[in-house]
Formats: C-alpha cells, structure tokens, sequence
C-alpha cells in the first residue's frame, strides 16, 4: 500500500503550480503487461486506488459538522480520524492540543460510554469476522447506535448519541484485510432514535460463535490481552478515565 499524488480535476491542495488530491493505492504484481502495449513479457503493476474523501477540504453543500469517519487497524486502533470528530465530540480544536489527532492510537471503543464499550468492540471484532464478498457482491457492512463522549468536552453524564457505520476493507486481490472505516452520524435527541442506546441493527446477523471457517486469507487474531492500567494503549476501556484524553 503507499500513498501517492494524483493530478485530477477536483484539486485538493496547490504545489508549485499543481493541483493534486490523494488516492489511497493499493498494487499487486501481474506476469504480462496490459493487452494493446507493445513491451516485452514482464512483470508489470496493476494499481487500484480510492480517493481519500476524508482527506478532501470539506464543501459548503456537504460540510457536516455533526458526523465524522474513523480509519482502524486490524488490533481496532485508531490510525485515522476527521477532524470533525473534534466539533462532534468537543474536543479543544487548537494546534497546541492537536486536536481530534490526540485520539490517534487509541482503541475505538474507548470513545464509547462504559456502558457502551462491549458492543462497540464486539461490533469491531464482528466485522473482522466477516467471510470477503464474492466476486459481484458488496461488502456488509454493520450498523450500530451507541453514546460517546470525551472528557475535553461532553462528559459520560452528557454523551452524544451516534448512529455508527462500520465497514471492513480487503485488497480486492488477495482478501488480505486492509482496514475498517467507521462513519460516525450524531443523532439530534430531540428526534425519536431508530434503536435505542447501545443496540445493533435487526438487519445485520452477528456470526454465529464457530460459524466462521478460518482460510489463509481471512485468519485473524484477536490483540492479545492487556495489562490493567491504562497506559495509553489498553484494550480495556473500563480502565481509563477522560483526562486521560487531555
């Protein structure tokens, strides 16, 4: 995987006269070169990439500041995050702090309430779980509502209530995990809520316990078990408090 510049119509940002935006590149290596070009047998590259939309300036017409997205490593940590989560969870937004970027590292369920972080690890877990798609199906992904909050801002007596999209993302090649993106949609409390706090969708069926056959290409290990005190990367989110965050 790499990250690499690409010259396109929707500009990102400007470099010495250039526009670019980032596209998220993922390669595998063919024994033949493309049909229609004359070169020699070789090997060759095939590239398949997706547009960073997190990385892109936020428009007038789609800015939201009640939603954000998260980027997750297979162990469920945090590699990126929007900083909208910033607006959303009222973390300080000021350079000196880093902003929503202080999250970086840490575990996802960690931004949920106590009582709140069992579903949303499991949901994690759930979807790094899931057999890949076959060849002209999308993915599943999982649909969840809990509360979050951070200690900055809103506080466990006062969480936001989210609505949570999570998706799990292979190489369309081998199957080989790549991430889980997470789209987080604040929920208006003066609204009637689809499911009530800490729930699971009815529409997506949890794996059955044994159910899943595990093949080379979709073996995955829970992270191994951490100490109790939190330490900045404990799986256990009981164990910290919100000024940890601060």
């Amino acid at each position: 995987m790499c990250f690499f510049r690409l010259r396109n119509r929707r500009p990102v940002f400007t470099q010495n006269g250039s526009q670019y935006i980032v596209v998220h590149c993922t390669g595998y290596v063919k024994n033949s070169p493309p049909a229609g070009l004359d070169a020699p047998p070789s090997n060759c590259l095939v590239a398949i990439g997706r547009l960073q939309i997190a990385s892109m300036p936020i428009c007038n017409d789609l800015a939201s500041p009640s939603s954000f997205s998260v980027r997750l490593s297979e162990e469920g940590k945090i590699t990126f995050i929007d900083q909208r989560a910033a607006d959303v969870l009222g973390i300080p937004n000021d350079p000196s702090s880093g902003g929503a970027d202080r999250l970086l590292g840490r575990y996802w369920w960690q931004l949920a309430v106590p009582q709140d972080e069992k579903l949303l690890r499991e949901t994690f877990f759930q979807q790094m779980q899931q057999l890949p798609p076959g060849p002209h199906e999308p993915p599943v992904p999982c649909h969840i509502q809990c509360r979050l909050y951070y200690g900055g801002g809103t506080s466990e007596l006062n969480p936001v209530t989210c609505s949570i999209t999570v998706h799990k993302f292979l190489n369309p090649f081998s199957d080989v995990f790549e991430y889980v993106v997470a789209t987080h949609q604040a929920i208006d409390q003066q609204q009637p809520a689809a499911m009530p706090w800490g729930s699971l969708d009815p529409a997506y069926a949890a794996p059955a316990e044994g159910s899943i056959p595990v093949t080379q290409s979709n073996q995955w290990y829970p992270p191994a078990a951490q100490p109790s005190a939190w330490n900045g990367n404990d799986a256990n989110p009981s164990s910290y408090q919100p000024n940890n965050f601060q």
